[in-house]
């Protein structure tokens, strides 16, 4: 019942939820909008609803007669890499058995996922992953002179099924949980599916076998008055989603390390590297006082050895949306909703970037203010309508 109320946390209010609760009735049974009603009214008063439906689900995966609706894929439009995506869509009673193999599998999946595997591992997203890039060329800019990007391509259904789940088996020895996972697995339609819980994992599992191997091959071999000695090829590596980074002294180490786990990802994992992978010399400032080199262009950001920028794209779609929203203020006009959780959501980008210029010359603090009272508004008119339904039935 536990995954069942982590799956819930933050889908109480869906008529899905309420739907899936309402087919583990007894006695007279009460209608979709009247389970979610008692929902809204006091959760624990479908308490006895979830016990029936996780001891129904664990009845099914002993039984080995686990079944949930076919996922519904959709095409949608990713703002911050500017590619169209195919989002799959899940069965709420699917997304509690994604839940249920992936805390079966937090064990194995901290042990083998790296430090710096970042996105969608808690407490590892964006702003840590900028962060250690950040600390890396800034206090060793000695070992950080040369960079290699790369780009996994279409990772997640590229991903061979069959030997993630030969790796697995390796690992794992509960056959109902190998049999839950491999039945989640069957039913994407192509390797993992964007969107699912459970693949978000799965993908960063998987690809920790190349994260590993980088850790522990990426060597050179150098002989020495008959002695060897084995030399790092790289500094640090990052992975974050299907981006891989490479730092380290020396441009012809770097490529070296990056053709060697090219090849790795092709041989041993069945995935393919985009052919336009990057090497270049990471930005520096010259005795002229210049940039020189590329920064690191990577998770929305733009890194220089003494600053951080956000992304172009990000950053106009962003000033739009604040003079917008400065227009609407200034004319004493209602502040779209829509537009209000958007300005919120894009503070972020500048609040974890060195963008003060930006904010005092837009006034964003101020205009912040505006679009928290506006949300913070339609909280309460929305609390306050749901109880006087409640009370009404």
């Amino acid at each position: 019942m536990a995954c069942m109320l982590e799956c819930f946390s933050d889908k109480w209010k869906r008529r899905d939820v309420a739907g899936f609760l309402a087919g583990y009735q007894t006695g007279q049974p009460l209608s979709v909008r009247a389970v979610s009603r008692l929902i809204q009214e006091k959760r624990s008063n479908v308490d006895p609803l979830l016990e029936r439906a996780a001891e129904d689900l664990a009845r099914e995966i002993k039984e080995r007669d686990v079944h949930f609706p076919e996922i519904h894929y959709s095409m949608r439009y990713d703002g911050n890499s500017g590619k169209l995506r195919e989002i799959g869509v899940e069965s709420i009673k699917q997304q509690i058995y994604n839940y249920v193999a992936v805390n079966a599998l937090k064990e194995l999946f901290e042990r083998k996922i790296g430090k710096y595997q970042c996105a969608s591992v808690p407490g590892r997203g964006q702003v840590y992953g900028k962060n250690a890039i950040e600390r890396w060329i800034r206090k060793n800019p000695d070992k950080t002179r040369a960079g290699a990007k790369a780009d996994v391509r279409h990772c997640y259904p590229s991903i061979n099924t069959r030997k993630l789940m030969r790796f697995l088996r390796k690992q794992v020895k509960n056959d109902d949980l190998l049999y839950l996972v491999e039945t989640l697995i069957a039913s994407y339609k192509q390797g993992l599916s964007i969107g699912s819980y459970l693949s978000q994992w799965l993908c960063n599992y998987y690809r920790s076998f190349a994260y590993h191997y980088a850790q522990q091959k990426l060597f050179k071999v150098q002989k020495r008055r008959g002695q060897e000695k084995r030399t790092r090829l790289f500094y640090k590596i990052i992975f974050y989603m299907d981006d891989i980074l490479i730092l380290g002294p020396r441009k012809v180490d770097v490529k070296k390390a990056m053709l060697m786990l090219i090849r790795f990802f092709r041989e041993e994992l069945g995935l393919e590297i985009k052919p336009n992978w990057k090497l270049f010399q990471v930005d520096y400032i010259g005795k002229d006082g210049k940039h020189h080199g590329d920064c690191i262009d990577m998770m929305g950001y733009k890194i220089y050895r003494d600053r951080t920028e956000v992304r172009r794209s990000i950053f106009l779609r962003a000033r739009r949306a604040y003079l917008r929203l400065r227009k609407q203020v200034q004319r004493r006009m209602e502040i779209a909703l829509d537009l209000a959780y958007r300005c919120i959501s894009y503070y972020g980008w500048f609040k974890n970037s060195d963008s003060v210029h930006f904010k005092k010359k837009y006034g964003i603090e101020q205009l912040m203010k505006y679009a928290k009272r506006r949300v913070s508004i339609e909280s309460k008119i929305h609390n306050r309508t749901a109880g006087s339904q409640l009370a009404a039935a």
